[in-house]
């Protein structure tokens, strides 16, 4: 006779460890920066933008926006973390809730999330751009230190990494030509 064939589910996937991260005192932190306070509880939210379009969006002019709430997230964050690893989401939010709660503000539904995932996609975009160029932007620049400090920039091409001595007989090469062509 013929085998009945019973449909099996498939095994469960084995999920990947979590990264914990320790982020306490984050909270406190942002609570100890005046502005970051005082333009909090104004705003009702941890993160300020230029208007209302660009909400979460994330670029070098938002980054200047919100560089002293993401000086805090560096320096408590990147220390203890390997390197050119991003935030976890769902260790920032209990932070982000706390703030809200020691600033007495009740924050809208979904606010703390979207914050936090904001916070996490500032510091994937400064891993990205984190190349060891200097930054003319003081704001900037204080941000990309302090990274600098944990972090090890990353090169953003090849081409830039020409050893000394090939540039150097390059440009004897080329002052040779130069001569030649003088000369005449």
């Amino acid at each position: 006779m013929a085998d009945i064939h019973v449909p099996t589910t498939p095994p469960p996937k084995r999920s990947r460890r979590r990264r914990v991260a320790d982020l306490s005192g984050l909270a406190q932190a942002w609570e100890n920066e005046k502005d970051v306070r005082k333009g909090s509880r104004k705003r009702k939210c941890l993160l300020q933008w230029k208007d209302p379009t660009k909400v979460g969006l994330i670029g070098f002019n938002s980054l200047k926006e919100n560089w002293k709430v993401i000086l805090h997230l560096i320096n408590i964050y990147c220390p203890d973390s390997p390197p050119s690893k991003t935030v976890p989401v769902d260790d920032v939010k209990p932070e982000v809730q706390k703030f809200y709660e020691e600033i007495e503000v009740t924050p809208k539904s979904g606010l703390v999330h979207c914050e936090s995932h904001s916070l996490k996609m500032f510091l994937t975009f400064m891993n990205r751009r984190h190349d060891g160029s200097t930054r003319k932007d003081n704001r900037l620049r204080a941000l990309f230190d302090e990274l600098t400090k944990y972090w090890p920039p990353k090169p953003r091409s090849k081409k830039n990494l020409v050893p000394d001595e090939e540039e150097a007989s390059d440009d004897d090469a080329e002052a040779d030509v130069e001569a030649r062509v003088w000369v005449w």
